[in-house]
């Protein structure tokens, strides 16, 4: 199971710097919604940081730490935290997916999220539609 999930983990990596999932312009964040649904799938915890800095290494093609690899990171840190803390079920995954997102542009770029408050918006919920379709699909993985 461990390895199905993460070829997911690489294949959505891939997928994420193409155009696959942009909708009327707004581009899915499969890599928050992966992990938000990892954190509250019961993956073991060194297999679930493993697969989380895979995630990071493999979306990004350009050398080096910069703040969006910089605000993943900690994405991935408030994922493992908060799956700690809330009960697993589908609303905690896209609770936290929604709340996450706007961390992210906060910690990234707090004028954009000022300016496009609703480009945001809409965003966090096609990643938390995003993050509940994938904790199913790793929960029927984990069933094999």
């Amino acid at each position: 199971n461990f390895w199905i999930i993460l070829f997911l983990a690489i294949f959505l990596s891939i997928i994420q710097t193409s155009e696959i999932f942009l909708i009327f312009g707004i581009k899915i964040n499969l890599i928050f919604s992966f992990i938000a649904a990892l954190a509250f799938s019961e993956v073991l915890d060194k297999d679930y940081f493993l697969i989380s800095i895979l995630i990071v290494i493999f979306s990004k093609f350009t050398p080096g730490i910069d703040r969006e690899s910089i605000s993943i990171l900690i994405a991935i840190l408030l994922f493992f935290l908060t799956s700690k803390l809330f009960s697993t079920s589908v609303i905690s995954v896209y609770l936290l997916t929604l709340v996450s997102t706007f961390i992210f542009y906060t910690i990234l770029d707090y004028q954009f999220l000022a300016k496009n408050l609703l480009l945001v918006l809409i965003e966090s919920f096609l990643n938390s539609f995003s993050a509940i379709l994938m904790y199913g699909l790793i929960n029927k993985i984990k069933s094999f």
